[in-house]
């Protein structure tokens, strides 16, 4: 019996070597896998982030139309005879009823009244203060714009 046991050693080593480089092979297979998805990762991140960055520059330019629309940059939307045309500018942004942390932030960048807000709009943009993302930007845009329209757009409009 024992030939038949050096028989089952010498075909066990080489089995194992077998089965060793097998395992290598597939290794290196999902190992070169998973680098080709990480190229693939890396490249549609910079691409998502250009588009972002795109998307935000767009936004940021129709913001800043707007704003310029209804502040009255270079004309009056609406001219007012009576000479309170800017009489909404000092009111403050507390009227805006936006979040107490909003309200925070832009106080910390010096805007205090609705017309410190369009005059950072159509400048530099409420993104420029810091902490404030698009998603802040947009609660703000969307809250002066309703009460620029409720009461400024409103007001002129009754005395035409």
């Amino acid at each position: 019996m024992e030939p038949d046991d050096d028989a089952l050693d010498e075909s066990a080593p080489a089995t194992e070597a077998t089965q060793s480089s097998d395992a290598i092979a597939q290794l290196a297979a999902l190992e070169a896998d998973c680098a080709a998805k990480e190229r693939e990762h890396f490249t549609l991140k910079e691409q998502t982030s250009e588009a972002k960055k795109s998307y935000e520059l767009a936004v940021l330019k129709l913001r800043q139309a707007v704003a310029r629309l209804t502040t009255g940059d270079p004309e009056p939307l609406f001219a007012q005879a009576d000479g309170d045309g800017d009489k909404w500018r000092q009111c403050g942004i507390d009227r805006l009823c936006l979040a107490a942390s909003i309200n925070a932030k832009l106080a910390e960048a010096d805007v205090l009244t609705i017309g410190d807000l369009e005059d950072l709009r159509a400048g530099k943009g409420l993104r420029s203060i810091a902490g404030i993302g698009q998603a802040t930007v947009d609660k703000i845009e969307n809250a002066v714009i309703d009460w620029l329209s409720e009461n400024r757009d409103a007001a002129a409009l009754s005395e035409a």
